[in-house]
């Protein structure tokens, strides 16, 4: 069994996590950033091959939401429609 971590040491593991916050918080609103202002199609999956976020430009695009086009496309799909695409 692993032992429980001494009061010193969760003291240590709490600055640590307070002093990561800022960068993170910076790397978000980057990301954020760049989903935003991007002209092209830009997205992020799940494990399981289906889109948890897409940017605005899909709607221009392609004709759907972004909550639409998340709901009803994974991956593979988008892959394929974007090769056979005329």
């Amino acid at each position: 069994m692993v032992a429980k971590p001494t009061y010193e040491e969760l003291q240590y593991r709490i600055k640590e996590l307070e002093c990561d916050f800022p960068k993170r918080k910076r790397i978000e609103d980057d990301l954020e950033r760049l989903f935003k202002l991007s002209p092209d199609i830009i997205g992020s999956g799940t494990l399981d091959g289906y889109f948890s976020k897409i940017n605005s430009v899909i709607k221009k695009i392609l004709g759907y939401s972004e909550s639409e086009f998340c709901k009803n496309h994974s991956l593979l799909l988008f892959i394929k429609m974007m090769l056979i695409k005329p």
